[in-house]
């Protein structure tokens, strides 16, 4: 894996919240993906339609009520998690890097590292 800062931006993250998954992706990529990278320990909890056959609305609400989530902020970069977000009552930032092309959100990055000093981590 090339160096997007992903294992340090995940692990500053995760020492001051708890970090979820929730994508339309097919069943047992998620965790591929984490083990693989050993990025497993930084995520408390996943979802996938792969897994439900539930749209990523409807997943990210199970995720939510699942894990008792107060308040939350969804980071996305498709029109689906747009819609997740807005249908859900949370904020979206949107990763402008990724596939997809959204046109309203609360906030933008253009890299994985611009997460935390947004969120005015260190």
């Amino acid at each position: 894996m090339t160096n997007t800062g992903l294992e340090e931006t995940l692990a500053l993250l995760s020492s001051s919240a708890n970090l979820y998954i929730c994508s339309n992706c097919q069943s047992h990529y998620i965790e591929s993906f984490l083990e693989t990278y050993e990025l497993d320990h930084f995520i408390k909890d996943t979802i996938c339609s792969g897994d439900t056959l539930l749209n990523k609305s409807e997943n990210l609400s199970l995720l939510m009520k699942r894990n008792r989530m107060k308040e939350t902020l969804f980071v996305g970069d498709m029109e689906s998690d747009l819609i997740a977000s807005k249908e859900n009552n949370i904020p979206y930032m949107h990763a402008r890097y990724g596939f997809g092309k959204v046109k309203e959100y609360r906030w933008a990055i253009d890299s994985l590292r611009e997460i935390a000093p947004l969120l005015k981590l260190k």
